[in-house]
């Protein structure tokens, strides 16, 4: 849990996982689209924003 981690990520020298990455969480609204690419292909990621009980 987050909790239990907390001295692994407040250590001086620490770098987040892959998915430590990918489960952080920023609120958002509008529509983004983030590009990269990795390896031979090119991703496209689309964040529709906000909570479903936002979204109109």
């Amino acid at each position: 849990s987050f909790m239990n981690d907390l001295d692994r990520i407040f250590s001086p020298g620490y770098i987040p996982t892959y998915v430590g990455l990918l489960n952080t969480r920023l609120p958002s609204t509008g529509i983004r689209e983030s590009m990269f690419n990795l390896d031979q292909l090119s991703y496209h990621v689309f964040d529709v924003g906000g909570n479903r009980s936002s979204r109109r």
